[in-house]
């Protein structure tokens, strides 16, 4: 997935294309990850990657249990992270946050009444400094669940309230 960055561990053990997506183990034989990939370059032998197993359990239990995977979204395109040259360029209001490009009609965002040209600098009560941020804030939290956004509009900051619905 392009723009989407993983925490993966690092490891020297063999992974084939036979074994991915088996079980990494510790010392002790306790599964600490799920073999993902490794690099396949002249001159790099043996890196390796696991999802951790603290990343994994979530989704499995949600598999388990429902059958399927079901993340919250907000409804929305982000189109620029903002970092202090950009504001002192375009007098923004912000030296951080993501600049929403687009906002989907009937979604969490649009509801809460988030707006297209407006800049999300908090989510959930954290600082939002890149997409990889948000999204982990995201999914960090429930379907259902009510939280948060802070965000600039022309130069002003509002708080708004959103309810997190599923991915459709």
């Amino acid at each position: 997935m392009e723009g989407v960055q993983l925490k993966l561990l690092q490891t020297d053990a063999a992974i084939n294309s036979g074994n991915s997506g088996g079980a990494l183990a510790d010392k002790n034989g306790h599964i600490i990850g799920i073999n993902q990939a490794k690099i396949k370059l002249e001159g790099v032998e043996g890196m390796g990657f696991a999802i951790p197993s603290s990343a994994a359990r979530p989704i499995i239990e949600q598999l388990i249990q429902k059958g399927k995977v079901t993340r919250p979204y907000l409804g929305v395109s982000i189109e620029l992270e903002i970092t202090a040259q950009i504001n002192a360029r375009y007098g923004l209001g912000t030296d951080y946050g993501l600049y929403i490009g687009a906002v989907g009609p009937g979604s969490p965002a649009n509801l809460a009444g988030i707006k297209s040209g407006d800049i999300l600098t908090k989510l959930g009560g954290e600082e939002v400094h890149s997409f990889n941020e948000m999204q982990r804030i995201l999914y960090s939290k429930q379907v259902g669940e009510q939280i948060e956004a802070v965000i600039v509009r022309n130069r002003t900051t509002k708080t708004m309230q959103v309810k997190l619905v599923a991915t459709p």
